[in-house]
């Protein structure tokens, strides 16, 4: 009798272990496009929250009636992408903080093609795919475009070119089988007869929806909680276009970025409301960094909202990773420079994620440059030296730290002589003594520079009477550029020299120059006063006016 209760016990036991999975969970739904149709291959793809989605934890093919099922990785932090052949890749957030399954049902938008196709391209198999030497196809009367190919095996993928307006390679609408390329999109493969085949395009055939083309995600059942990240991403992605549409339409008329701002109160709003709220501290959390993502791209925000965000995504917290500039921007906003500066030093070392400290060392080594605090400066690069980084500009940034060389604060600007543009006369580093000057390192086609346009002249104005200058050398491929733009908007009426494929070398070398745009400030002594960040945008005023009174 004892025997068998223990055994009854046991099989009691594994019973509910296998009634109540333990783990994680996992995603279970069904995909369709928008107007119901059901793609004719479809992949799922689970990674880590903002890392790469082609290295996935799992993926996991649909089957033919759009539903699919994929394990959910022992993570709190997670994305889905849905890739689905003829169709734009879809990403959303999971976030698994309840460990419980989900159900979903995800709706796919379509392409936007291209209104009129000119140049239908191919790369395939035959090449291995190189995106350097796609192959032109043939327009036929029927509206069909086609290629014949050649090839020593039975079968060959090819992928299309110039159809849709994201510049994607995708799929053919001919196929004997498709098969997922591992970067999003689908590769269409084709039965040779005798080694030789024809590849036919017919845009008859795309897939195209006249409903509103926009995706939908829906959690149906299970851990519902997830549905309120999955909504906001799918805004974000929308208003993203919408903005960067928005500027561009806006840098055209204005000629330049200045002064732009995008106003969307409903969804700025709701975001704001989830980060006042207490209940998920993981929403908030996720909400206040997409309102600094839209604040950063130009979306009009409340100062004292910015605040909010910052108080609830703290500088050590791991969603700031993949953003570590908007981190240090966002901070450095709401709290002002110096009261930043004092929350970064106390905070640096509690920072455990390495991009987002190596951001931060920039910032307090670029402040410790900029008040002459030599051994703070010293120490924060020693440290920023010892790191292994990978962040936009960060060896153009780190030596601008490096107290070795030779254009750096303090030290005299080395002797230079030059012939000025469309006038023959020279000038020296001899000639600019007892003046302020600004050298400015420039070229008409560097399109970042063109915002520099209006802060540049705005300070000229205000300084020029003040024994203040500007030295403009720029960087064009031939003076002709220059005349040109000097003539337009833009007048810059002060002193410039044309630096010619002759002098560029020695130039750059003698002045450090990395990359352009790049500035120094030299006082009437001829030292150098301040370099670089220290004279870009609304930096320059500030620099001017702690000098030049």
């Amino acid at each position: 009798m004892q025997k068998a209760a223990v055994l009854f016990v046991m099989f009691l036991m594994l019973s509910l272990l296998v009634m109540c999975r333990i783990g994680p969970g996992e995603i279970t739904g069904k995909i369709s496009t928008i107007n119901g149709e059901i793609p004719p291959k479809m992949h799922v793809h689970i990674y880590k929250y903002e890392e790469n989605p082609y290295k996935p934890l799992y993926s996991a093919a649909a089957k033919a009636d759009g539903s699919f099922k994929i394990e959910m990785p022992d993570e709190t932090k997670l994305e889905l992408m849905v890739t689905a052949a003829g169709f734009p890749r879809l990403i959303f957030p999971v976030m698994n903080q309840h460990r419980k399954d989900v159900l979903l049902d995800i709706k796919l938008n379509y392409y936007e093609y291209i209104d009129e196709l000119e140049d239908v391209k191919l790369i395939g198999s035959w090449d291995k795919f190189s995106e350097e030497n796609p192959v032109s196809m043939t327009p036929a009367e029927d509206s069909t475009w086609f290629y014949n190919v050649i090839s020593g095996a039975d079968t060959v993928g090819y992928q299309l070119y110039n159809i849709v307006k994201s510049n994607r390679s995708v799929n053919g609408t001919m196929w004997d089988k498709l098969i997922y390329d591992q970067g999003g999109d689908y590769i269409s493969v084709i039965y040779l007869k005798d080694n030789r085949g024809r590849i036919v395009f017919d845009p008859r055939k795309l897939p195209e929806g006249e409903k509103e083309n926009t995706p939908q995600v829906q959690v149906e059942g299970g851990d519902l909680s997830m549905q309120p990240f999955i909504d906001i991403s799918m805004r974000m992605q929308r208003e993203t276009v919408r903005i960067t549409d928005s500027a561009a339409v806006y840098k055209e008329k204005n000629e330049g970025i200045e002064g732009f701002q995008y106003n969307i109160p409903d969804f700025t709003g709701r975001l704001v409301s989830y980060i006042k709220q207490e209940k998920d501290t993981l929403l908030a959390k996720y909400a206040s960094l997409q309102l600094a993502k839209i604040w950063n791209m130009g979306a009009e925000i409340k100062e004292e909202d910015l605040r909010k965000a910052s108080s609830k995504l703290p500088l050590t917290d791991n969603l700031w990773e993949q953003h570590p500039v908007l981190c240090v921007r966002l901070f450095t906003y709401v709290f002002k420079e110096e009261a930043a500066d004092s929350l970064f030093r106390e905070k640096v070392e509690l920072i455990q994620y390495g991009n987002v400290k190596a951001a931060v060392l920039l910032q307090l080594g670029l402040k410790a440059k900029a008040d002459n605090k030599i051994l703070d400066l010293v120490g924060f690069y020693k440290q920023l030296v010892r790191m292994r980084i990978d962040l936009p500009n960060y060896k153009y940034l780190l030596a601008q730290l490096n107290p070795d060389k030779n254009i750096f604060k303090g030290k005299d600007i080395p002797d230079f002589s030059f012939s000025l543009l469309n006038s023959g006369k020279h000038i020296s580093n001899k000639s600019f003594l007892g003046k302020y000057y600004l050298m400015d390192f420039w070229a008409t086609w560097h399109e970042p520079y063109m915002n520099e346009m209006a802060v540049l002249h705005s300070a000229y104005d205000k300084y020029k009477s003040k024994n203040f200058t500007i030295l403009s050398l720029s960087y064009d491929i031939n003076r002709t550029s220059i005349d040109k733009f000097l003539k337009g908007r833009w007048k810059m009426p002060w002193m410039h020299v044309f630096v010619n494929q002759i002098m560029k070398k020695d130039i750059s070398k003698v002045f450090e120059v990395g990359g352009i745009p790049m500035a120094i400030l030299v006082g009437p002594d001829g030292k150098i006063l301040a370099t670089d960040l220290e004279l870009r945008g609304e930096n320059l005023e500030k620099t001017l006016a702690k000098y030049i009174k």
